[in-house]
């Protein structure tokens, strides 16, 4: 299985490639939305700003694709990659996301591992009404 790994030029992408290639994907590293529809799964990563970051995935095309090609195949989000499947973000000046996740979804896992960790803290003693 060919898997495309999505360049719009914020990322570690040879880290990605690198990892990929060594479980025995081939990988494509590609700015090419249309390169990257014929694969069979899509890889996007990221380092930066949210903002800027959907501004530049927006120009390549990546926006369409990703909303396109999600229902048919794995979309994985590494790091930034990842906040961008989300509807939006309040970085800096805010902006819109790529809708596949929605913060409301994230609000509950976020409570959930708070209270986790409130449960489980070794600084929590018997003591203490749960």
């Amino acid at each position: 299985m060919r898997i495309a790994i999505l360049d719009y030029g914020m990322g570690n992408l040879r880290s990605v490639e690198k990892a990929l290639e060594r479980v025995g994907v081939e990988v494509d590293r590609t700015t090419d939305a249309d390169r990257a529809r014929e694969a069979g799964g899509l890889v996007l990563p990221g380092v930066g700003a949210f903002p800027k970051a959907m501004s530049k995935v927006r120009e390549l095309g990546f926006d369409a694709l990703v909303a396109e090609r999600s229902s048919k195949v794995p979309v994985l989000g590494i790091c930034l990659g990842m906040q961008l499947l989300f509807d939006s973000s309040d970085e800096h000046e805010g902006a819109t996301g790529l809708g596949l996740l929605t913060m409301a979804g994230l609000g509950v896992c976020l409570w959930w591992a708070r209270r986790r960790q409130q449960q489980h803290s070794p600084a929590r003693t018997k003591a203490t009404p749960r």
